[in-house]
């Protein structure tokens, strides 16, 4: 199994702080950044290094220099796009199924909830919490055919939303493939300023069942895109 981490971003939101280091590099605790815990958490549910990408824009060699031996793709047209964009530039070989996060995703236990969405290979799941605001990707879901609950909308606007995507999310090697076909399909500069969560509703919209895990709440977890949820997420650690 693979994972993919998307670490291309300036985070313009954090101000001066990412003036000159990536979002992902900044210390949360003593040693320890977003990028470093996702990292530890990945190997403590036995990915290796050779089946990680991370996915690089701002400040790249930053990135490189600190953790050695990962798979590198540079976002070339990070300043202009998103996520949706980085993510395209991973698109082969989707088809063993695959891990996704958000680089800037903290949570305490992060290798539980990674294992928790691993376990079942067979069923796409994504981390969920029922705490949401305006910002937030946020999520609905139904039953489907299997009569589980399934994602049916993600994204930033929906209406009456059941609460706020995690930013990671697990995909089974059928739906695997199935998003490597949507990056495929939604290329184009009109899509790729989008975030990724873009070409979840369309796999979503043709039939892929992802289920909804709420382990997390509000307390266990933080994206920090602002100082004052980098502040947080130092509370979260304190004492590591």
């Amino acid at each position: 199994m693979k994972a993919i981490i998307l670490a291309a971003g300036e985070g313009k939101r954090m101000g001066d702080l990412t003036k000159d280091v990536p979002k992902c590099l900044l210390e949360i605790a003593p040693t320890m950044s977003s990028l470093s815990l996702q990292l530890s958490a990945l190997h403590q549910c036995r990915f290796k290094k050779e089946d990680v990408t991370i996915v690089v824009g701002h400040e790249s060699e930053k990135i490189r220099k600190q953790f050695h031996g990962y798979n590198y793709v540079y976002s070339t047209w990070y300043k202009e796009f998103n996520t949706l964009y980085s993510l395209s530039q991973c698109r082969w070989g989707m088809d063993d199924g695959f891990l996704l996060m958000n680089a800037d995703v903290v949570m305490k236990n992060m290798s539980d909830y990674i294992h928790s969405l691993i376990t079942l290979k067979s069923r796409s799941a994504a981390i969920v919490c029922s705490a949401y605001d305006e910002e937030s990707v946020k999520f609905l879901s139904s039953a489907k055919s299997s009569f589980l609950p399934s994602i049916a909308k993600i994204g930033k606007k929906i209406s009456d939303p059941e609460g706020e995507f995690t930013g990671v999310i697990y995909f089974s090697p059928l739906v695997g493939v199935a998003m490597a076909r949507a990056l495929e399909v939604l290329r184009g500069e009109y899509y790729w300023k989008d975030y990724f969560e873009s070409a979840v509703q369309w796999v979503i919209d043709r039939g892929a069942e992802i289920s909804p895990r709420l382990f997390a709440n509000d307390s266990d977890w933080v994206e920090i895109d602002t100082p004052e949820d980098l502040e947080k997420a130092r509370k979260m650690f304190s004492g590591q």
